[in-house]
Parts: C-alpha cells; sequence; structure tokens
C-alpha cells in the first residue's frame, strides 16, 4: 500500500472551508490529509484555494455555485462552475471530460453529494428514496470511475 503524501509547507490555518456549513471536512494531522463526510466537534480548516488550487464545482443549484464561484474568484482562486445532476451518469461523464478539458487533470475529488431523509421506513416515499440511492451511492461510484483512470496514469490523486 503507498504512503500518504503530503503538501510541502502546508500550514493549517484558520481559513474558511469552502461550503462547508455542517463542519464536515476537516484535517487530521494523524490521517495525514483531508477528510470529508466525516463528523468532528471542533475541526481544523483547511483552506486548498490558498495553496493556489483550481476548482470545478459542480451543483443543481445555481445560486449556490454562483456564491462560491464569487467567493473563490474574489481571493484570485481559478473556479469553474457547471450545473450538474451527478446522479445521471451521462451527466457525470460530460462533467468530467469538461473537467478534464479545463484543467488537464483532476488531483483531488471531494465527491460529497449526497441526501437524508429520516422517519419510519414504511411512511417514507419509495421513489424518493430510490432517488437518494442513486446520488448517495451511484454517484459517488460514477464520478469516481470517471476520474479514476487518470489518477492510476499519473500514479497520484
Amino acid at each position: 500500500m503507498r504512503a500518504e503524501q503530503r503538501i510541502a509547507n502546508l500550514e493549517i490555518s484558520d481559513a474558511p472551508t469552502i461550503r462547508d456549513p455542517d463542519r464536515r471536512t476537516y484535517f487530521k494531522e494523524e490521517v495525514g490529509g483531508l477528510v470529508m463526510g466525516g463528523y468532528e466537534p471542533n475541526p481544523k480548516q483547511y483552506d486548498m484555494a490558498a495553496l493556489g488550487a483550481s476548482f470545478q464545482i459542480a451543483d443543481l443549484d445555481t445560486e449556490a455555485l454562483a456564491a462560491v464561484e464569487a467567493e473563490l474568484t474574489g481571493r484570485g482562486t481559478e473556479v469553474a462552475t457547471t450545473r450538474c445532476d451527478v446522479s445521471q451518469l451521462e451527466q457525470v461523464e460530460a462533467l468530467a471530460q469538461l473537467t478534464m478539458e479545463r484543467f488537464g487533470q483532476v488531483n483531488i475529488l471531494c465527491n460529497n453529494a449526497g441526501t437524508a431523509t429520516f422517519g419510519p421506513v414504511a411512511a417514507l416515499d419509495p421513489e424518493g428514496e430510490r432517488d437518494q440511492v442513486a446520488l448517495n451511492v451511484n454517484a459517488v461510484h460514477d464520478l469516481t470511475l470517471a476520474v479514476l483512470p487518470g489518477m492510476i496514469g499519473r500514479a497520484g490523486g
């Protein structure tokens, strides 16, 4: 198994994380990197934009995309936004292709789209639950597979 690689001169700062109102993106020294989707009550924030990263951000919510784009470009960060339903394979493949054309490669994939429902299973909408599985499972799988060949080919990412 390959050892984790660290980013030279990386400093943890109090810079804001990107669109993370639930504070579920954080840096953990003991694992040597960024953790997405977990929970840590007092996370250390990690600012990829300060490291000179470029971003391709996808969402169905165009207002949220515009807000993130404005925040990042206001700090001099290169960012591309795309309205995309990542539960749809053809849109995921198009997003990956668009990203490769714009940036040349994907180094870090933050593949964290998802939703949740709560309550008695019998009271939940069956079609809504199928849509949720398509988003929470298939989208993660499909987007990972769309960018993985480039990462494997470069032996990194």
